[in-house]
Protein backbone atom coordinates (compact mmCIF):
# COMPACT_ATOMS: atom_id res chain seq x y z
CA UNK A 1 0.00 0.00 0.00
CA UNK A 2 2.82 2.40 0.83
CA UNK A 3 4.48 1.63 -2.50
CA UNK A 4 1.23 2.39 -4.29
CA UNK A 5 0.78 5.77 -2.58
CA UNK A 6 4.39 6.71 -3.26
CA UNK A 7 3.73 6.57 -7.01
CA UNK A 8 0.51 8.65 -6.99
CA UNK A 9 2.15 11.76 -8.46
CA UNK A 10 3.90 9.85 -11.24
CA UNK A 11 0.80 7.78 -11.95
CA UNK A 12 -1.35 10.93 -12.26
CA UNK A 13 1.05 12.38 -14.82
CA UNK A 14 0.83 9.18 -16.84
CA UNK A 15 -2.96 9.23 -16.68
CA UNK A 16 -3.17 12.87 -17.79
CA UNK A 17 -0.80 12.12 -20.67
CA UNK A 18 -2.87 9.10 -21.66
CA UNK A 19 -6.13 11.09 -21.61
CA UNK A 20 -4.57 13.75 -23.83
CA UNK A 21 -3.37 11.04 -26.20
CA UNK A 22 -6.88 9.59 -26.33
CA UNK A 23 -8.34 12.95 -27.30
CA UNK A 24 -5.59 13.63 -29.83
CA UNK A 25 -6.22 10.45 -31.83
CA UNK A 26 -9.88 11.32 -32.45
CA UNK A 27 -10.73 12.52 -35.94
CA UNK A 28 -10.59 16.30 -36.09
CA UNK A 29 -14.02 16.80 -37.63
CA UNK A 30 -17.30 18.31 -36.47
CA UNK A 31 -19.34 15.07 -36.77
CA UNK A 32 -16.78 13.20 -34.65
CA UNK A 33 -16.77 15.90 -32.00
CA UNK A 34 -20.57 15.85 -31.97
CA UNK A 35 -21.32 12.11 -31.95
CA UNK A 36 -17.92 10.62 -31.12
CA UNK A 37 -15.54 8.12 -32.64
CA UNK A 38 -17.90 5.20 -32.04
CA UNK A 39 -18.53 2.73 -29.25
CA UNK A 40 -15.62 0.39 -28.59
CA UNK A 41 -13.34 1.94 -31.22
CA UNK A 42 -10.55 3.15 -28.92
CA UNK A 43 -8.23 0.07 -29.18
CA UNK A 44 -8.47 0.01 -32.97
CA UNK A 45 -8.00 3.78 -33.27
CA UNK A 46 -5.03 3.63 -30.91
CA UNK A 47 -3.51 0.85 -33.00
CA UNK A 48 -3.92 2.80 -36.24
CA UNK A 49 -2.48 5.98 -34.77
CA UNK A 50 0.30 4.71 -32.52
CA UNK A 51 1.43 1.60 -34.38
CA UNK A 52 0.66 1.83 -38.08
CA UNK A 53 1.07 5.58 -38.61
CA UNK A 54 4.23 5.70 -36.52
CA UNK A 55 5.40 2.49 -38.25
CA UNK A 56 6.02 0.77 -34.94
CA UNK A 57 6.90 -2.87 -35.61
CA UNK A 58 4.12 -5.24 -34.68
CA UNK A 59 4.86 -7.37 -31.64
CA UNK A 60 1.81 -9.54 -31.51
CA UNK A 61 1.03 -13.11 -32.49
CA UNK A 62 0.13 -14.32 -35.97
CA UNK A 63 -0.64 -17.58 -37.73
CA UNK A 64 1.38 -19.10 -40.55
CA UNK A 65 0.28 -21.90 -42.87
CA UNK A 66 2.75 -24.09 -44.75
CA UNK A 67 2.17 -27.50 -46.32
CA UNK A 68 -1.50 -27.24 -45.29
CA UNK A 69 -0.45 -27.01 -41.64
CA UNK A 70 -1.08 -23.95 -39.46
CA UNK A 71 1.02 -22.96 -36.48
CA UNK A 72 1.36 -19.96 -34.18
CA UNK A 73 4.19 -17.42 -34.34
CA UNK A 74 4.68 -15.66 -31.01
CA UNK A 75 7.18 -12.77 -30.76
CA UNK A 76 8.60 -11.66 -27.43
CA UNK A 77 6.42 -9.14 -25.59
CA UNK A 78 6.35 -7.69 -22.11
CA UNK A 79 3.02 -9.07 -20.99
CA UNK A 80 1.08 -10.62 -23.87
CA UNK A 81 -0.46 -13.99 -23.09
CA UNK A 82 -2.40 -16.57 -25.11
CA UNK A 83 -4.88 -18.37 -22.87
CA UNK A 84 -7.62 -20.98 -22.69
CA UNK A 85 -9.85 -22.10 -19.84
CA UNK A 86 -9.42 -25.75 -18.91
CA UNK A 87 -10.76 -28.21 -16.34
CA UNK A 88 -8.50 -30.32 -14.12
CA UNK A 89 -9.10 -32.66 -11.23
CA UNK A 90 -7.16 -32.13 -8.03
CA UNK A 91 -4.30 -34.48 -7.13
CA UNK A 92 -4.20 -36.04 -10.60
CA UNK A 93 -1.42 -36.59 -13.12
CA UNK A 94 -1.40 -34.87 -16.50
CA UNK A 95 0.88 -34.81 -19.53
CA UNK A 96 1.73 -31.55 -21.31
CA UNK A 97 3.44 -31.59 -24.72
CA UNK A 98 4.26 -28.99 -27.36
CA UNK A 99 6.26 -28.63 -30.59
CA UNK A 100 8.57 -25.60 -30.83
CA UNK A 101 11.09 -24.05 -33.17
CA UNK A 102 12.77 -20.67 -33.36
CA UNK A 103 15.18 -18.66 -35.51
CA UNK A 104 16.43 -16.86 -32.42
CA UNK A 105 19.57 -18.11 -30.65
CA UNK A 106 17.74 -18.18 -27.32
CA UNK A 107 13.99 -18.37 -27.02
CA UNK A 108 11.77 -19.57 -24.23
CA UNK A 109 8.07 -20.37 -23.93
CA UNK A 110 6.48 -19.93 -20.49
CA UNK A 111 3.42 -22.08 -19.73
CA UNK A 112 1.31 -21.46 -16.63
CA UNK A 113 -1.82 -23.09 -15.28
CA UNK A 114 -3.38 -20.83 -12.65
CA UNK A 115 -6.59 -20.12 -10.81
CA UNK A 116 -7.22 -16.63 -12.09
CA UNK A 117 -9.59 -14.36 -13.91
CA UNK A 118 -8.59 -12.65 -17.16
CA UNK A 119 -6.64 -9.88 -15.39
CA UNK A 120 -4.43 -10.55 -12.41
CA UNK A 121 -2.37 -8.02 -10.46
CA UNK A 122 1.42 -8.34 -10.52
CA UNK A 123 1.73 -8.42 -6.75
CA UNK A 124 -0.90 -11.16 -6.31
CA UNK A 125 0.37 -14.70 -6.75
CA UNK A 126 -2.45 -17.15 -7.43
CA UNK A 127 -2.17 -20.89 -7.03
CA UNK A 128 -0.24 -21.94 -10.15
CA UNK A 129 1.72 -24.63 -11.87
CA UNK A 130 4.51 -23.29 -14.09
CA UNK A 131 7.02 -24.61 -16.56
CA UNK A 132 9.19 -23.27 -19.39
CA UNK A 133 11.02 -24.68 -22.40
CA UNK A 134 14.13 -23.21 -24.01
CA UNK A 135 14.60 -23.40 -27.77
CA UNK A 136 18.03 -22.71 -29.29
CA UNK A 137 18.33 -21.86 -32.96
CA UNK A 138 16.45 -24.71 -34.62
CA UNK A 139 14.65 -22.77 -37.32
CA UNK A 140 14.23 -25.69 -39.71
CA UNK A 141 13.20 -28.54 -37.44
CA UNK A 142 10.46 -28.88 -34.88
CA UNK A 143 11.51 -29.97 -31.41
CA UNK A 144 9.12 -31.92 -29.17
CA UNK A 145 8.84 -31.10 -25.47
CA UNK A 146 6.93 -33.14 -22.95
CA UNK A 147 6.44 -33.04 -19.20
CA UNK A 148 4.21 -34.77 -16.64
CA UNK A 149 2.94 -33.03 -13.54
CA UNK A 150 0.68 -33.46 -10.52
CA UNK A 151 -2.23 -30.99 -10.40
CA UNK A 152 -2.22 -31.00 -6.57
CA UNK A 153 -4.66 -28.27 -5.47
CA UNK A 154 -5.47 -27.11 -8.99
CA UNK A 155 -9.04 -28.01 -9.89
CA UNK A 156 -11.62 -26.10 -11.91
CA UNK A 157 -15.08 -25.29 -10.61
CA UNK A 158 -14.81 -27.68 -7.67
CA UNK A 159 -14.55 -24.87 -5.18
CA UNK A 160 -16.63 -21.85 -6.19
CA UNK A 161 -14.42 -19.56 -4.08
CA UNK A 162 -11.59 -20.21 -6.57
CA UNK A 163 -11.21 -18.36 -9.85
CA UNK A 164 -11.52 -20.44 -13.05
CA UNK A 165 -8.50 -22.41 -14.16
CA UNK A 166 -6.61 -20.79 -17.03
CA UNK A 167 -3.78 -22.15 -19.15
CA UNK A 168 -1.58 -19.38 -20.53
CA UNK A 169 1.62 -19.34 -22.54
CA UNK A 170 3.91 -16.48 -23.51
CA UNK A 171 7.28 -15.53 -24.92
CA UNK A 172 9.06 -12.95 -22.75
CA UNK A 173 12.64 -13.56 -23.87
CA UNK A 174 13.92 -10.31 -25.41
CA UNK A 175 14.17 -10.05 -29.21
CA UNK A 176 13.10 -13.62 -29.88
CA UNK A 177 10.37 -15.25 -31.90
CA UNK A 178 8.80 -18.63 -31.19
CA UNK A 179 6.86 -20.93 -33.48
CA UNK A 180 4.40 -23.13 -31.61
CA UNK A 181 2.33 -26.11 -32.73
CA UNK A 182 0.51 -29.15 -31.32
CA UNK A 183 0.05 -27.86 -27.79
CA UNK A 184 -1.55 -30.73 -25.91
CA UNK A 185 -2.72 -31.46 -22.36
CA UNK A 186 -3.95 -34.99 -21.61
CA UNK A 187 -5.21 -36.65 -18.47
CA UNK A 188 -4.27 -40.12 -17.18
CA UNK A 189 -6.76 -41.77 -19.57
CA UNK A 190 -5.40 -39.93 -22.63
CA UNK A 191 -8.32 -37.54 -23.00
CA UNK A 192 -7.35 -34.24 -24.67
CA UNK A 193 -8.22 -31.19 -22.57
CA UNK A 194 -7.08 -28.39 -24.92
CA UNK A 195 -9.25 -27.34 -27.84
CA UNK A 196 -7.61 -26.27 -31.11
CA UNK A 197 -4.14 -26.99 -29.78
CA UNK A 198 -2.80 -27.34 -33.33
CA UNK A 199 -4.20 -23.88 -34.29
CA UNK A 200 -5.79 -25.25 -37.45
CA UNK A 201 -8.87 -23.16 -36.58
CA UNK A 202 -6.85 -20.04 -35.92
CA UNK A 203 -7.69 -18.23 -32.70
CA UNK A 204 -10.79 -20.35 -31.95
CA UNK A 205 -11.00 -21.29 -28.23
CA UNK A 206 -7.96 -19.11 -27.46
CA UNK A 207 -8.04 -15.69 -25.84
CA UNK A 208 -5.28 -13.09 -26.09
CA UNK A 209 -4.71 -10.91 -23.03
CA UNK A 210 -2.23 -8.49 -21.51
CA UNK A 211 -1.29 -8.79 -17.85
CA UNK A 212 -0.05 -5.23 -17.46
CA UNK A 213 0.31 -3.31 -20.73
CA UNK A 214 -3.33 -2.26 -20.70
CA UNK A 215 -3.33 1.42 -21.72
CA UNK A 216 -3.78 0.68 -25.45
CA UNK A 217 -7.05 -1.04 -24.57
CA UNK A 218 -8.92 1.57 -22.54
CA UNK A 219 -8.85 5.26 -21.67
CA UNK A 220 -8.93 4.99 -17.86
CA UNK A 221 -11.42 7.84 -17.35
CA UNK A 222 -15.17 7.49 -17.63
CA UNK A 223 -15.84 11.03 -18.89
CA UNK A 224 -13.10 11.01 -21.52
CA UNK A 225 -14.33 7.52 -22.49
CA UNK A 226 -17.91 8.73 -22.99
CA UNK A 227 -16.74 11.73 -25.02
CA UNK A 228 -14.48 9.55 -27.19
CA UNK A 229 -17.28 7.06 -27.90
CA UNK A 230 -20.32 9.34 -28.19
CA UNK A 231 -19.01 12.91 -28.55
CA UNK A 232 -20.46 16.06 -27.03
CA UNK A 233 -24.02 14.84 -27.60
CA UNK A 234 -23.51 11.66 -25.60
CA UNK A 235 -21.44 13.37 -22.92
CA UNK A 236 -24.01 16.14 -22.41
CA UNK A 237 -26.91 13.68 -22.23
CA UNK A 238 -25.04 11.47 -19.75
CA UNK A 239 -24.21 14.46 -17.50
CA UNK A 240 -27.86 15.62 -17.51
CA UNK A 241 -29.22 12.14 -16.75
CA UNK A 242 -26.57 11.55 -14.11
CA UNK A 243 -27.35 14.89 -12.43
CA UNK A 244 -31.09 14.22 -12.38
CA UNK A 245 -30.57 10.72 -11.04
CA UNK A 246 -28.22 11.88 -8.26
CA UNK A 247 -30.52 14.72 -7.18
CA UNK A 248 -33.61 12.50 -7.18
CA UNK A 249 -32.02 9.60 -5.29
CA UNK A 250 -30.41 11.96 -2.76
CA UNK A 251 -33.77 13.61 -1.95
CA UNK A 252 -35.45 10.23 -1.57
CA UNK A 253 -32.56 8.90 0.51
CA UNK A 254 -33.05 11.81 2.93
CA UNK A 255 -36.64 10.56 3.37
CA UNK A 256 -35.45 7.09 4.39
CA UNK A 257 -35.85 5.52 0.94
CA UNK A 258 -33.21 2.80 1.23
CA UNK A 259 -33.39 1.71 -2.41
CA UNK A 260 -32.68 5.27 -3.58
CA UNK A 261 -29.86 5.51 -1.04
CA UNK A 262 -28.29 2.35 -2.51
CA UNK A 263 -28.53 3.72 -6.05
CA UNK A 264 -27.08 7.08 -4.96
CA UNK A 265 -24.11 5.44 -3.22
CA UNK A 266 -23.53 3.13 -6.19
CA UNK A 267 -23.46 6.02 -8.65
CA UNK A 268 -21.06 7.97 -6.44
CA UNK A 269 -18.84 4.89 -6.35
CA UNK A 270 -18.98 4.61 -10.13
CA UNK A 271 -17.99 8.25 -10.57
CA UNK A 272 -15.19 8.06 -7.99
CA UNK A 273 -13.64 4.93 -9.49
CA UNK A 274 -14.35 6.11 -13.02
CA UNK A 275 -12.27 9.25 -12.52
CA UNK A 276 -9.12 7.11 -12.78
CA UNK A 277 -10.33 3.89 -14.35
CA UNK A 278 -12.38 2.48 -17.19
CA UNK A 279 -15.72 1.05 -16.13
CA UNK A 280 -17.81 1.17 -19.30
CA UNK A 281 -15.51 -0.53 -21.80
CA UNK A 282 -17.13 -3.88 -20.94
CA UNK A 283 -20.79 -4.63 -21.77
CA UNK A 284 -21.87 -5.99 -18.37
CA UNK A 285 -20.51 -3.16 -16.24
CA UNK A 286 -21.62 -0.62 -18.85
CA UNK A 287 -25.16 -1.99 -18.71
CA UNK A 288 -25.13 -1.82 -14.91
CA UNK A 289 -23.90 1.80 -14.99
CA UNK A 290 -26.64 3.05 -17.31
CA UNK A 291 -29.27 0.89 -15.64
CA UNK A 292 -28.55 2.55 -12.29
CA UNK A 293 -28.77 5.99 -13.87
CA UNK A 294 -32.17 5.19 -15.38
CA UNK A 295 -33.37 3.52 -12.17
CA UNK A 296 -32.57 6.69 -10.22
CA UNK A 297 -34.44 9.10 -12.49
CA UNK A 298 -37.58 10.73 -11.11
CA UNK A 299 -40.82 9.13 -12.23
CA UNK A 300 -44.17 10.86 -12.67
CA UNK A 301 -46.66 9.20 -10.37
CA UNK A 302 -50.30 9.21 -11.32
CA UNK A 303 -51.97 10.69 -8.23
CA UNK A 304 -55.76 10.73 -8.34
CA UNK A 305 -57.41 13.73 -6.69
CA UNK A 306 -60.61 12.77 -4.97
CA UNK A 307 -63.13 15.60 -4.77
CA UNK A 308 -65.94 15.55 -2.29
CA UNK A 309 -68.97 14.66 -4.33
CA UNK A 310 -72.13 16.62 -3.77
CA UNK A 311 -75.41 15.04 -4.72
CA UNK A 312 -77.72 16.80 -7.17
CA UNK A 313 -80.14 19.44 -5.73
CA UNK A 314 -83.29 17.35 -6.27
CA UNK A 315 -81.68 14.37 -4.43
CA UNK A 316 -80.58 16.65 -1.60
CA UNK A 317 -84.12 17.90 -1.14
CA UNK A 318 -85.46 14.36 -1.15
CA UNK A 319 -83.00 13.22 1.48
CA UNK A 320 -83.80 16.28 3.56
CA UNK A 321 -87.52 15.62 3.32
CA UNK A 322 -87.07 11.98 4.31
CA UNK A 323 -84.95 13.00 7.27
CA UNK A 324 -87.49 15.62 8.26
CA UNK A 325 -90.35 13.19 7.97
CA UNK A 326 -88.47 10.57 9.87
CA UNK A 327 -87.59 12.94 12.68
CA UNK A 328 -91.17 14.25 12.92
CA UNK A 329 -92.56 10.76 13.53
CA UNK A 330 -90.51 10.37 16.63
Amino acid sequence: MNDRFSTVSTDLKHRLSHWNNALSIMENSFPTKLIGQGLGTFPFTYYLDKLMLEQTPSRTFLFQTSNNKTHLILPATHSERISQRIALKQNSWYQLSVKLKSKSPNAKVNINICHRQIVVAEEWKPNCWKTSFFVKDNADTWKNFQIEFDSKKLGSFKNYSNAPLLLTFSNTYSNSTLEIDNLSLKDYFGEELIKNGNFESGIDHWYMLYDFNHLPWHIKNIWVNIYFDTGLAGLSLTIVLMGLSLINTYKKACNNDYLSASIFISLIGFLTTGSFGSLIDGPRISFLFYFLILAGLPTKRSTSTFKKSTPPPHLTKKIFRNDHTLSSTY
